[in-house]
């Protein structure tokens, strides 16, 4: 399930989950945390090393 995959990423710091109300409809939203983003930039770096950075 997504939510358990997110809720264990929240768990990690790599992101904020927050969940609100939007027009009478329960909405969640996410965001990266400054450590997610970094993790996420090494992973793409790392990804482009292996593909060749076409």
């Amino acid at each position: 399930m997504l939510s358990k995959q997110l809720k264990l990423l929240e768990q990690a710091d790599y992101l904020k989950i927050e969940k609100r109300s939007h027009l009478g409809r329960p909405r969640t939203w996410l965001s990266l945390s400054s450590q997610g983003l970094s993790a996420f930039k090494g992973h793409v770096a790392a990804l482009k090393q292996i593909v060749g950075d076409h």
